[in-house]
C-alpha cells in the first residue's frame, strides 16, 4: 500500500489520489483526522501543532494521525464529510467518518489517541468518543474489556441489523447500559441493565427517528405510546421537532398526510381547518384519540404527560387497526386489557377508603383495652391485604401493567 506522507509532519496527507487507500486503512485501524483550510487563521495556528503530532504517533500501530487540505482536495474531503466549518476533527472507522468535539490543545488529542488506542489495531466495533454521527445512534456501555463488548454488539446487530454504523462501544464502564442520541443535544440513558440482550428491543424501537419517513405500520410493537401529527402543510411536522424529542422516552412521534388518513379513516370528520392534528395512542397502542387544531405549548406537554400517566377509555375511540395493516381479529383476538375510567377510578377510591375507615374503627374497638402493638399489626396487615386487592382491579391483565395511580392507595 502506498502512502503519501508529509516530510514534516510524518503522517497521512490525503490527496484525491489516495482517498480509497485511507478509506481502506481506516477498517482495520481508527484514523484521526484534521479537516483544514489554507484561508482559516484557527487552521493555520494549529497545523504546525498538528504536524508534530504526526511525528509523535508515526510509529504507532494502533491509530493514524491524518489531514487534508480540503480546498485543494475537495473531492476527497466529500468522500469523508461535509465539512461546514474549519478546523474540523473526524474520526473515521470501518470507512465512517464521524465528528469529533475535542479541543485544539496538545492534551486534548493525546488523551483523544490514548482511548483510542486501548481498542487495539484490529478492532471490530465502532469506538465511543463523544463523537457526532448518524442519528439516531446508542452507545452499548459495558463493564466488560474492549474485545468482549465488540463481542456483544455482534451478537446485538445479528438481531438488529438496522443498527450497523449507528451502535458504538464503551467498554470497561461501571455498569450494563445503553445510552440513545436522538440529536446532538438529546438523548437518555437506559441502564442496569443484567446483559446486551436487553437493550435489543429497545435499540429496535428507537432506530425510528422522532418524525423520520418510516410508515407507521413498521412500529406496530413500539415499547411507547405513539403520537402521530395528521398535516398537508410541512411547515405543520417543523413545529412538532422539539416536543418529539423531549417526549420521546414515552412517545414516539410520526407523521401521516391527510389524505392517507381520511382514505384510512372516511368515518372520522376531520376538515382541513383543524389541522394540524395529532393522533395519539392509549397505553397499549390499540386505540387513538385525535387532537385538533393543535398549538405545541406547555399545555400540550401537561396534556400528553398527564395521558401517559392514566389513559381514559371514553377518549380512545378509534382502532389502530387500519394503521397497524392488521385486522381487527388481530389487533384484539387477545383479551386486550380495558384502560379504567374515570367513573371506576372513583369507585375503586372512594371505595379503599370506605372499607379502611372501616377496618380503623373496628380493629380500634376490638383492642380498645388491648396492646396497641397488637392494634398496629392488624392495621398494617389489613391495609397490605386491602392494597393487593384493590391492585389487581387495577391490573386486570396479568401481562400488562395497567398505568392506574395504585399510590392513590
Amino acid at each position: 500500500m502506498f502512502f503519501l506522507f508529509s516530510l514534516l509532519a510524518l503522517e497521512f496527507i490525503a490527496t484525491d489520489e489516495n482517498v480509497q487507500e485511507l478509506s481502506d486503512l481506516s477498517k482495520t485501524v481508527p484514523v484521526f483526522m484534521l479537516f483544514h483550510s489554507p484561508y482559516c487563521p484557527h487552521c493555520k495556528k494549529i497545523l504546525p501543532l498538528w504536524n508534530l503530532l504526526g511525528k509523535q504517533y508515526f510509529n504507532e500501530e494502533n491509530v493514524v494521525i491524518a489531514q487534508i487540505n480540503c480546498v485543494e482536495n475537495k473531492k476527497a474531503a466529500e468522500h469523508f464529510i461535509n465539512v461546514k466549518s474549519y478546523p474540523t476533527f473526524g474520526l473515521i472507522q470501518n470507512s465512517t467518518t464521524s465528528v469529533v468535539f475535542v479541543e485544539r490543545t496538545w492534551e486534548e488529542w493525546t488523551k483523544f489517541i490514548d482511548r483510542l488506542k486501548t481498542f487495539g489495531k484490529n478492532y471490530r466495533c465502532k469506538i465511543w468518543l463523544s463523537q457526532a454521527g448518524n442519528y439516531p445512534s446508542f452507545v452499548y456501555k459495558s463493564p466488560k474489556n474492549p474485545e468482549e463488548t465488540c463481542d456483544d454488539i455482534q451478537e446485538i446487530l445479528k438481531q438488529v441489523p438496522g443498527a450497523k454504523d449507528r451502535i458504538y462501544a464503551d467498554p470497561n464502564y461501571n455498569d450494563t447500559a445503553c445510552q440513545v442520541n436522538l440529536h446532538n443535544e438529546y438523548g437518555f440513558l437506559y441502564e442496569k441493565q443484567k446483559n446486551y440482550s436487553n437493550f435489543i428491543p429497545f435499540i429496535r424501537d428507537f432506530l425510528h427517528q422522532p418524525l423520520g419517513d418510516w410508515e407507521i405500520s413498521d412500529i406496530v410493537n413500539s415499547m411507547r405510546r405513539l403520537a402521530f401529527v395528521i398535516y398537508d402543510d410541512p411547515k405543520h411536522i417543523k413545529a412538532f421537532t422539539d416536543i418529539s424529542l423531549n417526549m420521546s422516552i414515552d412517545y414516539l412521534f410520526g407523521k401521516l398526510k391527510y389524505e392517507e388518513f381520511i382514505k384510512m379513516y372516511p368515518t372520522i370528520e376531520l376538515e382541513r381547518s383543524e389541522l394540524p392534528a395529532l393522533g395519539v395512542t392509549n397505553y397499549y397502542n390499540t386505540r387513538f384519540m385525535i387532537m385538533t387544531n393543535v398549538k405545541v405549548n406547555d399545555h400540550l406537554y401537561n396534556r400528553l404527560t398527564a395521558l401517559n400517566n392514566i389513559t381514559v377509555n371514553e377518549t380512545m375511540k378509534y382502532s389502530m387497526a387500519k394503521l397497524f395493516k392488521v385486522s381487527e381479529e388481530e389487533m384484539f383476538g387477545k383479551a386486550a386489557p380495558k384502560d379504567i375510567s374515570y367513573f371506576e377510578l372513583i369507585i375503586i377510591v372512594v371505595g379503599s377508603i370506605t372499607i379502611l375507615a372501616v377496618l380503623v374503627l373496628l380493629v380500634v374497638n376490638f383492642t380498645r383495652k388491648g396492646d396497641s402493638r397488637i392494634r398496629n399489626r392488624i392495621l398494617i396487615t389489613s391495609f397490605n391485604n386491602m392494597k393487593a386487592y384493590f391492585s389487581s382491579l387495577c391490573n386486570k391483565n396479568g401481562s400488562y401493567q395497567q398505568k392506574t395511580p395504585v399510590s392513590f392507595l
